[in-house]
């Protein structure tokens, strides 16, 4: 039986001290021991029984959207395209699922037909990042020379938005700093097995460091990953991976896993 285990059997709480001020909650226990103190730094509630504490945090974890919910998984994404959502939309449901986190009252379908309003799609891919937080798109840029409705432009594309760590590790340290403002698309690996890349997105929502310096390879992202749900990234870890090259380079298990990231910026 787990400590969390042990304080959910004992509670005839006497206190409960608890923080809001989150839209969307999901907690996660930090740890459970003996303590008078309430509410410490980077705690969000304690859990107090007459023999058990237990901190938490609150993850503020985007909605999901799986690719193959019976809801969509046989319709196509784009009208360019023969693809439905179960054969290729990880990219569609995790720009998708940004924009549901950003306020937006969207599924994936809602979300690519305005998408596609806006021109963000060529064929199967949303190869036109920008047009997904488009305010005004210039008429000449479509043949039918209809104006374009507004699409998500809390969602800020800028040019700097396309990261390719496939070549080298991902850079943690600009990640990290862009999940402490919203969750960031990702790409990885779908199969580690082989040498060819074969691209997958998610949507990473919290960067996890490794606990000390002993274990300092050990980080971990949580992901909302289109085809299994909420899970960590390192399920597409692969540990042949791990070797002579990652222990010389100090290259963490995250950063050797991601192969890149697309960010839009969530705007006020």
């Amino acid at each position: 039986m787990t400590a969390i285990d042990r304080l959910l059997l004992d509670l005839n709480s006497d206190v409960l001290a608890l923080r809001t001020g989150h839209e969307a909650l999901r907690c996660k226990a930090l740890r459970v021991e003996d303590t008078d103190d309430l509410l410490e730094d980077g705690v969000d509630f304690t859990l107090y029984t007459s023999r058990y504490a237990a901190d938490f945090v609150v993850v503020n974890v985007p909605p999901l959207f799986k690719q193959c919910d019976p809801r969509w998984h046989d319709k196509r994404y784009s009208p360019q395209s023969s693809n439905t959502f179960c054969q290729s939309g990880c990219l569609v449901c995790s720009v998708a699922s940004l924009a549901a986190w950003a306020g937006y009252d969207v599924d994936p379908v809602t979300f690519a037909e305005k998408a596609a309003e806006a021109g963000a799609f060529e064929g199967a891919e949303l190869k036109h990042h920008g047009r997904v937080s488009v305010e005004e798109t210039p008429v000449a840029e479509f043949a039918n020379n209809e104006a374009v409705a507004d699409a998500f432009p809390c969602l800020e594309w800028h040019e700097d938005s396309y990261h390719h760590w496939a070549s080298a590790p991902a850079d943690l340290d600009l990640l990290a700093r862009l999940l402490d403002k919203h969750p960031v698309v990702v790409q990885l690996d779908f199969d580690p097995r082989d040498r060819d890349i074969d691209t997958h997105f998610v949507l990473a929502y919290e960067y996890v460091p490794a606990p000390d310096e002993e274990n300092w390879m050990n980080d971990d992202l949580g992901i909302m990953d289109p085809m299994t749900g909420y899970t960590s990234v390192l399920s597409y870890f692969n540990p042949k991976w791990w070797g002579h090259y990652m222990e010389s380079k100090r290259v963490t298990k995250v950063a050797r896993t991601l192969t890149g990231a697309r960010v839009w910026h969530v705007e006020a």
